[in-house]
């Protein structure tokens, strides 16, 4: 069973599908349910105090403490938890809707959200870089197609 929240009615019937059973309650049940339907809350708790112990050591041990050296460690180090642990839960949805989660698939799944945690952090660590990388290589295609184009328009201004 998940415990699913929708703004609206009509989103959660939209959302689910014709044929999705499923049931209305409200949030004060939610603790009488969960004997009857076996689920639990799973917040990433301890992911989110790491993260958060991250930010702190980053800030504390940077020299550069201006809003932009602070906001550049919140968004790599919070900004890969969410991401870690959307990834993670998605992989989890993905191994139990495909029925194989549960074991070595739990440990994959953990991994691929460390993974993409790891990169959005890097990401906005080099983003300079990247951005840079990104402009050189768009300028590069750009003289490549106005270099095919010439070519092309030379090759038929001498055939015709």
């Amino acid at each position: 069973m998940a415990a699913l929240a929708y703004s609206t009615l009509e989103l959660l019937v939209a959302g689910c599908g014709p044929d999705q059973a499923w049931i209305a309650a409200p949030v004060e049940e939610l603790e009488n349910l969960k004997p009857l339907a076996g689920f639990d809350v799973k917040v990433p708790v301890v992911g989110g105090l790491l993260a958060t112990g991250q930010t702190v050591y980053d800030v504390m041990n940077d020299d550069n403490k201006s809003a932009g050296a602070i906001a550049q460690h919140v968004g790599a180090d919070m900004g890969g938890f969410v991401a870690g642990t959307a990834a993670t839960e998605g992989a989890m949805a993905l191994a139990a809707t495909i029925g194989v989660a549960g074991g070595p698939v739990t440990l994959a799944a953990v991994g691929i959200g460390i993974g993409v945690a790891c990169g959005v952090g890097e990401v906005v660590n080099h983003w300079p870089e990247i951005s840079h990388w990104a402009g050189d290589t768009a300028s590069d295609v750009g003289h490549g197609v106005e270099n095919a184009t010439k070519a092309v328009g030379n090759f038929f201004s001498s055939v015709f």
